[in-house]
């Protein structure tokens, strides 16, 4: 069947053509609490997404949708999560529609997948670029379970440092056309392969395609009143063994865990982190990160990313074969007058 042309009035056509299943989803919504101008108010908005999608998919493909998208809708009305600030509701209405394929093959999974993502996403990592790049990935994926793991490594290419083990991992599930859409990499000759490229982001976080090889790479914290973490000027304390750099910073109010890599990272209190207070590895010398600088500063302290010495979860090669410093030369800096700390790359 060829798709419908999109026009005012196919999402009012393909809920008429349900409407006792769907009624009975809305009775349910109701009785639970959900009041009965929201629920309408929620249909109406998410009517310009569904004609948006009914230029891409055949009407058979609409009339699939329905049920899936009215109970997600009533869900998130009765949860009191369908809000202006709301993760579920803007997948729902800005990125449902940019994956066509997925809600041809199977409506339930996809919005699943988009409402349950953009949910524990929210706040870690940038929805829009996540968004974006499951849509770049949609033509090329081809299973439920491709979706799902391509969510996951969207998820940390958008700058979920946390969950880069979990998207190396399942990297390796992903066809290679898939997995080049979803990391945002371009298919051209002379370039490395996405394989190659993430193969090299396994051995080391900070590698990867326009990151410097040397000099300032990132600039991580800052003031509360900025928006940052921390009150006071932070020391560079010393760096975990682990697969992704991470790094133990001290402010006058706390000690405090530093997760970053090449796509993003996190500032966590340390006693709110599984991590002790343990660190690994020498301090580097001021003398040897001085010259990469782009500032007139005193170092107060200089500690080089410590890898775990685990699998990649690509090929089962070494992250860090020796479980020492993680090649590249990844150095998180801290300076007197800064209320920010500074990943470097030191020759």
């Amino acid at each position: 069947m060829e798709p419908v042309a999109a026009s005012v009035g196919v999402w009012q056509a393909v809920l008429g053509a349900r409407r006792e299943e769907l009624n009975a989803l809305l009775a349910r919504a109701r009785a639970a609490g959900a009041s009965p101008e929201a629920l309408r108010e929620a249909l109406v908005e998410v009517g310009p997404a569904v004609e948006d999608l009914a230029a891409r998919v055949p009407r058979s493909a609409l009339d699939a949708l329905a049920p899936a998208l009215v109970a997600v809708v009533c869900e998130l009305v009765q949860s009191s999560l369908w809000t202006e600030r709301s993760p579920q509701r803007w997948a729902v209405l800005t990125v449902m529609a940019s994956l066509p394929v997925a809600l041809t093959r199977s409506p339930q999974a996809c919005l699943d997948v988009l409402v349950t993502g953009a949910a524990r996403l929210s706040g870690s990592t940038d929805l829009d670029a996540w968004g974006r790049r499951l849509a770049a990935a949609d033509a090329v994926i081809t299973t439920n379970d491709e979706l799902r793991l391509a969510a996951t490594v969207a998820a940390w290419r958008s700058g979920l440092v946390r969950s880069r083990g979990a998207a190396l991992r399942s990297a390796a599930a992903l066809p290679d056309a898939a997995l080049a859409a979803v990391l945002d990499l371009p298919d051209a000759a002379g370039e490395p392969s996405a394989r190659q490229t993430l193969a090299a982001n396994a051995a080391d976080p900070f590698s990867w395609p326009q990151l410097p090889a040397t000099g300032l790479v990132a600039s991580y914290g800052g003031h509360r009143g900025l928006g940052g973490p921390w009150t006071s000027v932070p020391r560079v304390l010393g760096a975990h063994r682990a697969d992704t750099p991470t790094w133990v910073v001290r402010t006058d109010e706390s000690d405090w865990v530093l997760i970053a890599d090449a796509h993003g990272h996190t500032v966590l209190r340390a006693q709110d982190s599984a991590l002790t207070a343990v660190v690994e590895g020498p301090e580097v010398s001021p003398d040897a990160v001085v010259p990469v600088m782009t500032w007139a500063d005193e170092v107060t302290g200089a500690h080089r990313a410590q890898g775990a010495g685990g699998t990649d979860g690509t090929d089962g090669t070494r992250a860090a074969a020796s479980g020492g410093a993680v090649p590249g030369g990844a150095v998180l800096v801290s300076r007197r007058t800064s209320y920010r700390v500074h990943l470097v790359r030191v020759p």
